[in-house]
């Protein structure tokens, strides 16, 4: 009930807007839509911060607060604008063929995220573990944990996560984050389409492929945060748009130093992505600005430090680092090598296919492109050291492996037409063309490559979505018309056939129980943990440390016991830089271990006290204290 709060909380803001765009004249509802978005994200930062430095996260409070947010900003609504809603919908465009096939796969995703429970391998260490430790600790401060990311990690996502869960009871809407992401990450793909050209129906093609981005669908319904860094990215492009259209108005530098901190807080890659727009950005404000550039960099960074600062300050704490950067996922060295290797293999990630023969041609050409550039294409300097050796091996439809290949087509096509007839054409769309092809180059020279890194190219297939529908654009009506259909029809797995989430086949969403879907991406953990819960629930065990690896499962667990009053889980025996922050007077009543071997007797012991295996089932063993 609570989570209704949040709903007419946007509600009434994006009729505030609307009412005031109407009194400027300037009626844009998809701009509006974004802003609510941008506006519920402050919402969220604000008040987490203000709750975790009382200790105050809760159910309780979360709920009180979106309840005062929800009637204040009703009640501003009803005093303004004469209870008026401002919709501003053209009912006769939304029946074009564009709106109802962007309105059937928000539709589907939707109804993915209200019938599906999360189940993302990612989602199960660290996205909702943290939330779960955050909500037992009433605050967001690192606390010990084998999971490292659960501190590390930018949280903006996952506080997001946090209020729904505390708002709903459960993790019912967690996934709706991601979704509500996903529609405002398809209407600023419009307007960078409109703001870039003009033209509307390049503003409609954008929406249109980017709802049809496979990751995109598939993001759209887990909860993992690459699809929430992405609405940031593509919002910032479209504000650095709009500042150099209108000379850096106030608006639009605070509207893109806002989208650029809230990104930074989002996901790590953001600093990658959003590099060359920024570089982009301030070449265009020293053009407009000149000595007064110095006001918009100021602003910036204000804005910067303000939205990231306490979580640069918590990471400091830790890890004496703000952002506390994993380096084994960075390039050895930074250079022209990386690129040339990294490139390619980025972009031939996403030419697989259901064919092995396929398949094996690409895997041959890369291989041959890099023996020709003599270079290892497993090369551990360019390469994670935990990441599968490159081949082209089997497509499916799964939130970390789904691939593009018609999207970069496309986008290198829609470039070389650009090279070759830049004169007819704005400067805007070269230039914007350049900024999306660095994005892939900056993101090629400093990570390593790994076998998920689909799943990050999230946000430059989206930038690219107003590129592509520009060149659709200058194409044949029939040559357009048949590309959409090759765009649709590649885009029918993901939204059907989600390999964790189906809505068709046996394994089906809607005949799947809730803990078969918990454990879908890694059914052997099922029993185990179903077995260990059952013994913590039978012994009345409330105190219960961890002993895991920094890539183990955790929250189902959280899951299990959900019902269990006056609970406590801590991870114990840490050994990273959270060791700090572990309880030394925390004795636990059970142990989860995966990771320390029992002594012949079957034992363990911590401070002083002797724990007995009573449960195993290769890696996972319960381990409960001796005389309970």
């Amino acid at each position: 009930m609570g989570f209704v709060f949040f709903i007419l909380t946007g509600f009434f803001i994006y009729h505030v807007l609307q009412f005031y765009s109407s009194k400027t004249k300037e009626s844009a509802a998809a701009e509006n839509y974004i802003y609510v978005l941008l506006i519920l994200s402050l919402f969220v930062l604000l008040t987490t911060e203000i709750c975790s430095a009382g200790n105050w996260i809760s159910a309780i409070t979360i709920q009180i607060i979106w309840i005062v947010l929800a009637i204040t900003s009703g009640i501003f609504w009803w005093k303004i604008s004469n209870r008026k809603l401002f919709f501003a919908l053209q009912w006769k465009s939304l029946l074009q063929f564009p709106f109802i096939i962007i309105f059937g796969v928000t539709s589907i995703t939707f109804l993915i995220c209200m019938f599906a429970f999360p189940n993302n391998w990612d989602s199960m260490t660290y996205h909702l573990g943290r939330v779960m430790h955050w909500i037992q600790n009433g605050n967001v401060n690192p606390y010990a944990t084998h999971i490292v990311r659960q501190v590390s990690q930018p949280p903006l996502s996952e506080y997001f996560q946090m209020h729904f869960m505390l708002l709903s009871g459960s993790d019912k809407f967690a996934n709706l984050v991601q979704w509500m992401f996903m529609t405002g990450a398809v209407v600023a793909a419009g307007r960078i389409g409109l703001h870039l050209t003009g033209n509307k129906t390049v503003a409609r093609l954008s929406m249109l492929l980017a709802v049809l981005i496979p990751m995109g669908i598939l993001q759209s319904s887990s909860t993992q945060n690459d699809m929430a860094v992405s609405f940031f990215i593509v919002a910032a492009l479209l504000f650095a748009i709009k500042a150099a259209n209108k000379n850096f108005k106030l608006q639009e530098i605070l509207l893109f130093s806002i989208s650029v901190s809230l990104a930074c807080l989002t996901k790590g890659t953001a600093y990658i992505f959003l590099l060359p727009i920024i570089v982009m950005y301030g070449i265009q404000a020293i053009i407009k600005l000149r000595l007064q550039v110095w006001r918009a960099l100021l602003i910036g960074i204000i804005i910067f430090i303000a939205l990231n600062g306490t979580f640069f300050l918590r990471n400091y704490s830790a890890f004496q680092h703000p952002l506390a950067p994993d380096t084994t996922l960075q390039n050895t060295f930074i250079g022209i090598q990386p690129i040339a290797t990294n490139t390619v293999k980025n972009l031939a990630m996403h030419f697989l296919s259901p064919w092995p023969a396929i398949n094996n041609v690409v895997t041959s050409i890369v291989i041959k492109y890099h023996q020709f550039i003599h270079t290892d294409i497993n090369d551990p300097r360019f390469s994670w050291e935990f990441s599968p050796p490159f081949s082209a091996s089997q497509l499916y439809p799964h939130e970390d492996y789904a691939t593009a290949p018609f999207y970069i087509l496309f986008f290198l096509i829609a470039c070389a037409y650009l090279l070759f007839n830049m004169r007819k054409h704005s400067w805007k769309i070269s230039i914007y063309a350049l900024v999306i092809i660095s994005m892939w180059l900056t993101f090629s020279l400093l990570l390593k490559w790994q076998v998920w890194h689909c799943r990050l190219h999230l946000p430059m297939l989206l930038a690219s979505t107003p590129l592509i529908a520009f060149y659709l654009n200058t194409c044949r009506k029939s040559v357009r018309i048949v590309s959409i259909f090759v765009f649709i029809l590649f885009a029918l797995p993901s939204i059907f056939y989600n390999y964790s989430r189906p809505i068709l086949g046996k394994d089906s969403i809607f005949t799947n129980s809730k803990y078969d879907q918990y454990f879908f991406n890694q059914p052997t953990n099922q029993k185990p943990f179903f077995d260990i819960s059952a013994i913590m629930q039978r012994n009345n065990l409330k105190n219960i440390g961890w002993i895991i690896s920094g890539d183990s499962w955790e929250y189902p667990m959280w899951v299990l016991l959900n019902d269990e009053t006056h609970l406590r889980m801590e991870h114990i025996l840490v050994k990273n830089a959270t060791q700090k922050f572990e309880d030394a007077s925390f004795i636990p009543d059970g142990i989860i271990n995966k990771m320390i071997e029992p002594d012949s007797l079957g034992r363990i012991y911590y401070h002083n006290t002797i724990y007995q295996v009573v449960y195993e089932n290769d890696p996972w063993m319960f381990m409960q204290k001796v005389g309970d």
